[in-house]
């Protein structure tokens, strides 16, 4: 019994050790982990309200083992209640996880329950993470728009979009056929992913953008099922034998059939890339406004520290009229079965600059993040709607992006000069064509007045050339 328990607790403290990587260790947690062998074990399941102990984040940045209260809990033993339900290594069956359900292993001290393994810890984080992002969902005006118990696989198995015959590892998703959250296996030495509160509320929030925007895009003809799956818009696919599966990338599927006319290509790859692009940058708002840590996805992701940092550049400098355009036309020359790959790698990039500018657009304003966060949602839904009217109105017609900032800043209330000024600094590059001006408008005609963007002149717009030959080796380097 003794050399199972000193396991247990070696076991355990491998985890806090990576979580010691980015901040020490509070003394009470590692006494408590210490003691976790030597405390009642969990001889028959409970639920309500359970006092856990769990890792957060402090806002230096840093990780301690904390008090929490997980509440609503069905089952402690399966880490099942209203907030989550964990499955290993699941298949989807008919829109659902399905496999073998969670079980944990917990002990208790006093009034404290403390995970005896790494799996159990993770599941108990999770869910008290998604406990708190329910809470911030009905701040936000997100409540209802996605089922509030959410499915999360552990230890996932993923077939690999890029064709090779190796497993998915140090990330997590949202599939979009189930709704869920996949975590695949970690193997860094830093914080491990299902740990990393701003990485889980980056997913979180494709939970919400998918019933929001893509969900009714599909419904409606404007995307199909299959491109959504096929550029990541709406999350990988889950390996339903639980095997790895090679896949050849020369027989990966197109984004669209080898003979659409190239104008309606370049269109379609232009929404493609913006519904990837804003999908994932306001994930990065979720995780950052969460956490409050701007490299959130560094701690556990270093490689990524200074491509997806949220602390520097605020103003948008992809233009409508030559950067996006240009990597529109780039992707459109490719071959068919290469598109979705780009669309990822550029949405992306993109996508940083706007988490870049709305993290900024919280600061300038000094309104509540949560506030901020709200008028986010309800311009989503401003947009969804003008996607769908271009496809029933004018179907040759590109959503014009600087219309969503320009909503943006219409739909705050009292907006200060510096977030005005902000607007109109990204707007030189998404409107290069139109010069704006910020001037303070009456009550009357914007709930709470404010600053807004005034159109002082316009421009003819100079046509961009953009030389195919040149630009997509340059790209193609920087792979």
């Amino acid at each position: 019994m003794a050399g199972i328990l000193r396991s247990i607790t070696q076991r355990g403290l491998s985890v806090f050790a990576k979580l010691g990587a980015v901040g020490a260790l509070s003394t009470l947690g590692a006494g408590a982990l210490l003691l976790a062998g030597c405390s009642k074990q969990l001889s028959k399941d409970l639920g309500g309200t359970v006092r856990m102990q769990v890792p957060l984040q402090d806002n230096r940045g840093d990780y301690h083992l904390e008090q929490v209260e997980l509440r609503q809990l069905e089952s402690l033993r399966s880490m099942r209640g209203d907030y989550a339900e964990f499955f290993l290594s699941p298949k989807i069956q008919e829109g659902s996880l399905s496999g073998s359900e969670f079980s944990g292993r917990f002990a208790k001290m006093g009034d404290l329950w403390v995970a005896r393994d790494v799996i159990s810890l993770t599941a108990a984080t999770i869910y008290y993470h998604l406990q708190k992002l329910t809470d911030l969902d009905v701040q936000v005006g997100a409540a209802g728009l996605k089922r509030k118990r959410q499915q999360v696989a552990l230890s996932a198995m993923l077939i690999d979009p890029n064709g090779t015959s190796s497993p998915l590892k140090n990330t997590a998703l949202f599939e979009a056929t189930s709704r869920a959250l996949l975590f695949v296996a970690y193997t860094e030495k830093q914080l491990p992913i299902a740990i990393n509160s701003g990485i889980l509320a980056h997913e979180y929030f494709h939970a919400l953008f998918y019933p929001l925007v893509l969900e009714p895009l599909i419904a409606n003809g404007f995307l199909s099922d299959e491109q959504t799956k096929r550029t990541e818009l709406g999350g990988h696919k889950l390996d339903q034998a639980k095997k790895m599966k090679a896949v050849d990338a020369n027989e990966a599927k197109p984004v669209l059939p080898e003979n659409t006319d190239r104008e309606v290509r370049k269109r379609l790859i232009h929404h493609f890339l913006w519904l990837k692009a804003i999908n994932e940058g306001l994930a990065d708002v979720w995780g950052w406004a969460y956490t409050g840590d701007p490299d959130f996805i560094a701690l556990s992701l270093p490689s990524e520290k200074i491509t997806r940092t949220l602390s520097t550049a605020s103003v948008i400098s992809f233009t409508e009229s030559s950067q996006q355009n240009s990597k529109v036309a780039m992707i459109a020359g490719l071959p068919m079965r290469d598109q979705a790959g780009w669309i990822t790698k550029f949405g992306y990039e993109i996508g940083t600059e706007w988490a870049r500018f709305f993290k900024s657009y919280v600061e300038k304003s000094q309104l509540p993040r949560e506030k901020v966060l709200a008028k986010i949602l309800a311009n989503l839904a401003d947009m969804k709607k003008g996607l769908l009217e271009i496809q029933s109105n004018t179907p040759t017609e590109k959503y014009d992006i600087k219309h969503f900032l320009l909503n943006f800043s219409k739909i705050q209330e009292n907006q200060s000069a510096e977030a005005c000024q902000l607007v109109v600094d990204s707007l030189k590059s998404l409107a290069p064509s139109t010069k704006y001006e910020c001037k303070e408008v009456d009550q009357v005609l914007i709930q709470g007045g404010g600053f807004q963007p005034h159109v002082i002149t316009e421009v003819a717009p100079t046509e961009v050339a953009v030389d195919q030959e040149e630009l997509a080796p340059g790209i193609a380097n920087d792979r």
